[in-house]
């Protein structure tokens, strides 16, 4: 998750100390949702970019799935084989969601087309940098 939000730019702050280099899932796919809703378009049927919120959504089931199961403190250390299984689909869904349904490229392995967006081999699906 970490590389890809800085694929993305997705702006992260200097945590002082480990605590920077051990920056928790969590985190990091909050952020993304904050940037997302303004830098994710995906091309509708007349060839205008809109905004793409699946990602967004599953982003925010795979939080609530960290959320629950994450915290030793009212969970316990150990997860089900169903939890487990529920948290990888979430996962696993958030991902899929960013790769263009067209040509399967996913958003951060797109090409830098400009120095703008990263956008996937159809155009279908584009990021915009920030500078």
């Amino acid at each position: 998750m970490a590389g890809i939000a800085e694929l993305l730019e997705v702006p992260v702050p200097y945590m002082k100390g480990v605590r920077n280099e051990q920056r928790g899932a969590q985190d990091l796919l909050n952020r993304f949702q904050g940037r997302a809703a303004k830098h994710l378009k995906i091309k509708d049927g007349q060839g205008n970019y809109v905004p793409s919120s699946g990602p967004i959504d599953l982003a925010k089931a795979v939080t609530d799935c960290l959320v629950t199961y994450g915290n030793a403190g009212s969970h316990g250390r150990y997860l089900t084989k169903a939890e487990a299984e529920r948290l990888i689909v979430a996962c696993e869904a958030f991902l899929g969601a960013l790769e263009c349904p067209a040509c399967k490229t996913t958003v951060w392995h797109a090409a830098h087309a400009d120095r703008d967006y990263l956008r996937c081999d159809c155009d279908g699906m584009r990021w915009k940098i920030s500078h």
